[in-house]
């Protein structure tokens, strides 16, 4: 079951990746829709609809890294180095917090392992955002998950 579902987040991930990495906009055709289409009836608004709050605008590096995250975390879940126990921890993490946190705090800890790198810091490493196995120590971190270590 857990693979099957891993297999879902991966196919939906490498779809998604290229075009959540663009900034492209959309099409004049596509910018506005027709009047008749601007807002539903009222008995037919959705609470998501009636409430739903003014998007936020993210950056590049916030999509990137999001891409990166949830590639690593589709990775880790594959993976046979990483224990049952480790995963179910990291998806209930996923599943309390929202991956806009999640993500925020991988590029912190990414950016402090780099910094304490720099510093010279006693058992520090530079920690490469590229790397599916740093990213994925960097949200076992953030998710309090202290068993999950990156690969030499």
């Amino acid at each position: 079951m857990l693979k099957s579902w891993v297999a879902c987040v991966a196919l939906a991930i490498a779809a998604a990746g290229p075009a959540l990495a663009q900034e492209a906009a959309p099409p004049a055709e596509q910018a506005a829709p027709p009047a008749e289409q601007a807002a539903p009836p009222a008995e037919q608004a959705t609470p998501s609809t009636a409430t739903a709050p003014a998007e936020e605008s993210l950056s590049q590096e916030q999509v990137t890294r999001a891409v990166v995250v949830l590639q690593a975390i589709v990775m880790a879940f594959e993976s046979d180095d990483i224990q049952l126990e480790d995963k179910n921890a990291i998806l209930l993490c996923i599943y309390e917090n929202t991956l806009g946190a999640i993500n925020d705090s991988v590029g912190t800890a990414l950016a402090l392992a780099e910094a304490n790198a720099a510093a010279g810091v006693a058992g520090a490493r530079k920690m490469d955002p590229s790397n599916h196995w740093d990213v994925i120590s960097a949200v076992a971190l953030v998710c309090e998950v202290p068993s999950v270590r990156p690969q030499p």
